[in-house]
């Protein structure tokens, strides 16, 4: 985008934010396109729109169904009503690496949310110490915040995702620009 378009979307991204902050919104979640479509892969352009709004879909119901369910096992606290700012992202649950759909300034708080297989959870004596020595890998410090919580997967594929937190203004939609 250029021009007038582009102007629109950076003030509506910062208004919105700041409504986010004030506590007008509960949280505000935000996606930039090229980076889901990088994660993702390839995109046929005919269905660019439909398979990135699918991946947020999916993301977005996930993230209400574990707001919802009890964990297997865990630790999730709630990040302070100040970080109303977040993004997504999508988590190998071998390893824990993250792929974040919007690359947050000074994220302050990262939940990680895992599924595992009921076979893994019923068999794998390992699992539990093998996640904690993954998390504790993770950077983290007196602003920044890890935590976790296991669930059941419903299918018998593990896959899990992170979501980061923040009370900062982010500067930019698409941190691609800039590169």
């Amino acid at each position: 985008m250029i021009g007038v378009p582009k102007l629109q979307e950076r003030a509506i991204f910062g208004i919105l934010q700041e409504y986010a902050r004030s506590g007008l919104f509960n949280s505000f979640t935000v996606f930039s396109n090229p980076i889901l479509e990088q994660i993702i892969g390839s995109v046929p352009i005919k269905k660019y729109f439909e398979t990135i709004n699918q991946t947020i879909y999916y993301s977005v119901h996930y993230k209400n169904l574990f707001d919802h369910t009890n964990p297997v096992i865990g630790n999730l606290t709630h990040p302070s009503e100040v970080q109303r700012i977040r993004a997504l992202g999508r988590i190998d649950p071998k390893n824990l690496k993250e792929n974040w759909f919007f690359d947050l300034d000074a994220s302050r708080d990262v939940c990680y949310y895992i599924c595992i297989s009921k076979n893994r959870l019923e068999n794998d004596g390992d699992l539990h110490q093998t996640i904690i020595g993954q998390l504790k890998k993770k950077p983290r410090n007196a602003f920044k915040n890890v935590t976790y919580a296991i669930y059941e997967s419903p299918f018998e594929t593990d896959f899990g995702f992170c979501v980061a937190h923040t009370n900062a203004i982010q500067k930019t939609l698409d941190k691609l620009e800039q590169e």
